[in-house]
């Protein structure tokens, strides 16, 4: 057996902001450890491999049909949905 099976799944991620704040580091800022500049990144560099970014915020969720509808209007649909 692999110790490793690489998953077939699709992912999406529902994000606007263009930059991602790492919030536990924020313990490390306060104590002189780390800088702010350290806590942040571009999005597009924390996506998981293969993961869509839609860059908008979730307007509904239709759970009997799996789907999401952002504020723009699209619609994400999927076997499972995790939020």
């Amino acid at each position: 057996m692999p110790a490793y099976v690489e998953s077939q799944a699709r992912i999406a991620i529902s994000f606007l902001l263009q930059e991602h704040y790492y919030q536990p580091m924020f313990t490390l800022v306060g104590s002189g450890h780390k800088t702010f500049a350290q806590t942040h990144q571009p999005m597009g560099q924390t996506l998981p491999k293969g993961a869509t970014w839609v860059k908008d915020k979730a307007q509904s969720i239709t759970p009997e049909q799996n789907l999401v509808t952002t504020a723009n209007g699209v619609e994400v649909m999927d076997h499972v949905m995790l939020f």
